[in-house]
């Protein structure tokens, strides 16, 4: 296990880029669902991706729906 410090600044810096890449994700989810419903099952659920993980992480958030 690898442990980083991060000051105040840095770690809102972080959850900023990783919030965005988890809203880009749901963007890209609910289009695919409204559209042509390309994504498997697995990949609809935004779960599966590391960058909720991370978000879920890095905000302590018990459940994100977007």
């Amino acid at each position: 296990m690898t442990t980083i410090t991060f000051n105040q600044e840095e770690y809102y810096a972080l959850r900023d880029l990783i919030e965005q890449k988890l809203n880009k994700l749901c963007d890209m989810i609910r289009k695919d669902d409204n559209n042509l419903g390309l994504l498997t099952e697995h990949e609809k659920d935004i779960r599966n991706y590391t960058t909720y993980d991370l978000f879920m992480k890095i905000t302590g958030a018990p459940n994100y729906v977007h």
